[in-house]
């Protein structure tokens, strides 16, 4: 019921007392929007600064099915965990697990802290780039004939794998592409770039494409996935959970593995 005058509350003060009580009520159990960072580069097929992308559609229709209030803001990739450990905002999209990140962010856990990949958002792959006749190789296990660093893009978890293997590394900057420049310019031996970047990178720029060459075996699988602050879950746990747990069933979805299979058509 909406109350359309003063002098209807004049005539009826208990009414308006028991409809601004129940507006009040409605509006302090009504959580605030939930502001989610991803990165301001293209990630095909997952996320493009336009706000288009498979986790940001993925994420709408978990937004739809929970009547959830969900903000997408692109920023660069170092930017939005900076302001997540600030507490700027409230989570990340699209980011794989890690020891540094666990101080200051919360992931999907299994009981005894083990990352739930049910939940993840997606998988993808990183490929290492050489240049034609580089004898630069990885095996599966390790890295080889490096005498240069190899470069990767400014905060990306990915280097937790190459600390594991002993290799150096540089942070190029936000893209792939500023890696490529690097070993255009002799400065680094490879470039280690994610899923389909790398590739339509090449495609894209002939200078590269004659110069550089994809290794054929995939330097590491990982899943990705929206995480939050820790403010922002232990404020909330039980909503964050329940995004978590949309995401697996919107993802398994026949709707949105339709979604997922037209956009790699592409």
């Amino acid at each position: 019921m909406i109350l359309r005058s003063n002098r209807e509350c004049a005539f009826l003060p208990w009414l308006c007392s028991l409809t601004i009580g129940l507006s009040s009520t409605l509006y302090a159990h009504t959580p605030p929007p939930l502001v989610l960072c991803f990165e301001d580069i293209p990630q095909k097929p997952w996320t493009h600064p336009d706000g288009s992308g498979l986790n940001l559609d993925l994420l709408r229709m978990v937004q739809r099915r929970l009547n959830e209030q969900l903000i997408f803001v692109p920023k660069p990739w170092k930017r939005c965990l900076q302001e997540l450990k600030a507490g700027k905002i409230d989570g990340v999209i699209g980011g794989q697990d890690a020891p540094d990140r666990r101080t200051f962010a919360v992931f999907p856990t299994l009981p005894k802290g083990q990352i739930d990949s049910k939940y993840r958002l997606f998988g993808d792959r990183f490929y290492i780039y050489v240049a034609r006749g580089s004898l630069v190789d990885w095996d599966g296990v390790q890295v080889s004939n490096l005498s240069k660093p190899v470069a990767i893009q400014s905060a990306y978890a990915i280097h937790h794998k190459l600390d594991r293997l002993g290799v150096h590394y540089i942070e190029a900057g936000k893209t792939a592409a500023d890696g490529f420049r690097l070993m255009e310019a002799g400065v680094v031996d490879a470039v280690i770039a994610q899923g389909d970047e790398g590739t339509a990178l090449l495609e894209r720029e002939h200078r590269f494409k004659d110069q550089f060459i994809q290794l054929p075996n995939p330097f590491d699988t990982v899943a990705f996935y929206l995480f939050f602050s820790q403010a922002t879950y232990n404020k909330s746990p039980t909503r964050i959970r329940s995004i978590w747990q949309e995401i697996e069933k919107v993802r398994e979805s026949g709707e949105y593995k339709k979604m997922e299979a037209k956009a790699f058509e592409k």
